[in-house]
């Protein structure tokens, strides 16, 4: 399962947990517009890439499920 985590801010930890528990570990794509934050999460927690673009990650990537993690004023 491809699993895009958008927002690598602090509740992205609570998320990764969780898919962890579920064994959904793999194949994550983590999001975020600072890149060194995205770097920085995929650093200490692994990941099987890294943007700073939303519409790049979509456009590259085959994602079956994505975490929507940014404020939510920003989600539409």
């Amino acid at each position: 399962m491809e699993i895009g985590i958008i927002g690598c801010g602090s509740i992205a930890q609570t998320h990764l947990r969780v898919l962890r528990q579920l064994h959904f570990e793999k194949n994550l794509h983590f999001c975020d517009s600072d890149i060194s934050r995205a770097e920085k999460f995929s650093s200490t927690n692994g990941a099987s890439t890294v943007y700073s673009d939303l519409d790049e990650l979509l456009s590259i990537e085959s994602l079956d499920c994505v975490h929507i993690l940014t404020p939510l004023p920003s989600h539409a």
